[in-house]
């Protein structure tokens, strides 16, 4: 299958960009800090009918190429996303057992978002065709966090989704290893507002197109 991987560094300070270059099939730079303005000039240099979108620090499993386009071909969805995630493994006993328990919340409120016909595409695995991106102008581009959240809102009114929950992503553990009050900080700094967050989540179906 056919398929293209596009990586846009967003200023990084190590040697990201040089070793993305050999590996990737494209290696672009995007200097407006903030995940939104990377999402949209990946999409810029790229080609595919399908899109999907993910964060640096996640891993996919070795079929989901495959299972993914398998999906977009049936032309059911505007937006579909992976039904399970947890952390990347970690040796210690105690990041074991936050993984499972984030990993079973996170399914628990997937399943909760699906019997309320709301849809929500996490940064790690956001699936939509190229067209519904292009008809919402993309990401929205005015704050620096809950881009992915923003973009599901403007998406909702367009068509079906759908969660697959045989599809599993890890991501780093880095935030959490932290510590809980570091990783509320660090959004915090962002000018995140768990009140946004709040509205976000707990939304009904959109029914018209989203105004910014």
């Amino acid at each position: 299958m056919p398929y293209e991987i596009i990586v846009c560094d967003n200023n990084s300070t190590d040697k990201t960009f040089k070793i993305a270059k050999k590996i990737a099939d494209k290696a672009v730079k995007e200097k407006k800090q903030g995940s939104m303005f990377a999402r949209n000039t990946g999409v810029r240099h790229s080609v595919g009918k399908y899109l999907v979108h993910t964060d640096a620090d996640t891993i996919f499993p070795n079929n989901f190429i495959q299972e993914a386009c398998r999906i977009f071909k049936t032309n059911k969805y505007v937006g579909f996303t992976c039904g399970n995630w947890n952390y990347c493994e970690d040796k210690k006993f105690s990041m074991k057992l936050k993984s499972w328990l984030w990993g079973a919340l996170y399914s628990l409120f997937l399943r909760i978002q699906s019997l309320r016909n709301v849809v929500t595409l996490p940064g790690w695995c956001i699936c939509t065709p190229r067209r519904i991106f292009e008809k919402v102008k993309g990401f929205e581009e005015r704050k620096d966090y809950f881009e992915d959240l923003l973009y599901s809102y403007k998406i909702d009114y367009l068509g079906n989704f759908k969660y697959f929950f045989n599809i599993k992503v890890k991501s780093s553990s880095r935030r959490f290893n932290e510590g809980i009050m570091k990783f509320i900080r660090h959004y915090s700094k962002r000018n995140a507002k768990l009140r946004d967050l709040f509205i976000l989540l707990t939304r009904k179906k959109y029914s018209k197109p989203f105004k910014a």
